[in-house]
């Protein structure tokens, strides 16, 4: 987005006698350079999660100053490589698009989806005084359930 750049640095030294204390004051001038507008987000190549589900998970709001931490705040996985990560689709790449005349960037992210993957079967393997049916009831899923990272 931008790079901030240390212009000047002005440093004082001032002797409090009473205390017998230095005090040291930094003073560091910055050139921020110019600011640019959030243009938004589109989404390429998904199907299951619609566009505005997507958009809804972006916290920076369009036409405002653009702030990284707000716009990284929706995504997982870090940015720009993914804005969400799920078992059923992740993203691929990410396309800045900057428009110089307006000072705003918007973004596309290409997604590529694939089919859901179920749980197959469960092995349980290293325990010899629990019952199987033990461990299985206290599962958070079964066989043939959708996969799902978190459960």
């Amino acid at each position: 987005m931008w790079t901030p750049r240390i212009e000047k640095v002005d440093r004082s030294v001032q002797r409090d006698e009473k205390e017998s204390k230095n005090f040291l004051t930094i003073t560091i001038y910055l050139s921020e350079g110019e600011q640019w507008t959030y243009g938004g987000m589109t989404f390429e190549g998904n199907e299951i999660f619609p566009s505005d589900k997507l958009a809804s998970l972006i916290r920076q709001p369009p036409g405002k100053i653009i702030n990284k931490t707000r716009l990284e705040a929706g995504h997982a996985n870090g940015w720009p490589t993914c804005t969400m990560k799920t078992d059923t689709f992740q993203c691929g790449e990410s396309e800045e698009k900057r428009d110089d005349r307006k000072k705003e960037i918007s973004f596309t992210i290409h997604i590529l989806e694939r089919d859901r993957g179920h749980i197959e079967s469960i092995i349980l393997k290293g325990h010899t005084k629990t019952k199987d049916y033990v461990i299985f009831r206290e599962l958070p899923f079964e066989e043939g359930d959708v996969f799902s990272r978190p459960r």
